[in-house]
């Protein structure tokens, strides 16, 4: 009986790299955000980047609960809702009054598709 090292023996292969046939460096994409839906029309291989862009809500600590559109606090108590969109590093970001939400959230779903195509994700 030998001596255990510390060191996992085993390995870890996950079904979706299975099924797509690829190394597990390789970043597959759930195109319908559901990790245990591994059909192979639900998968696709990507760039980190896409990968990143193709996800489902916003953030947790997003106030308005919008994906892409923030209230924002101006100097002198002056609230605006911010769309902002970042995309290989560059930040792309517009204003809209506070009397704008629906406009915002309808611009920031618009802007994703148009920045982002088939990996525009939802909102």
């Amino acid at each position: 009986m030998g001596m255990f090292d510390g060191k996992n023996k085993s390995k870890c292969i996950l079904l979706h790299s299975m099924i797509m046939g690829v190394e597990k460096n390789i970043i597959i994409d759930h195109k319908n955000h559901n990790p245990l839906d591994n059909r192979k029309k639900n998968l696709r291989i990507v760039e980190p980047s896409n990968n990143s862009a193709n996800r489902k809500g916003a953030n947790s600590n997003n106030k308005t609960g919008v994906r892409n559109v923030h209230l924002i606090n101006r100097y002198g108590g002056k609230q605006i809702y911010m769309v902002q969109i970042m995309r290989k590093g560059e930040r792309f970001s517009w204003e809209f009054e506070l009397n704008q939400f629906d406009e915002a959230c309808k611009f920031a779903e618009e802007k994703r598709k148009e920045l982002f195509g088939k990996y525009a994700g939802n909102g």
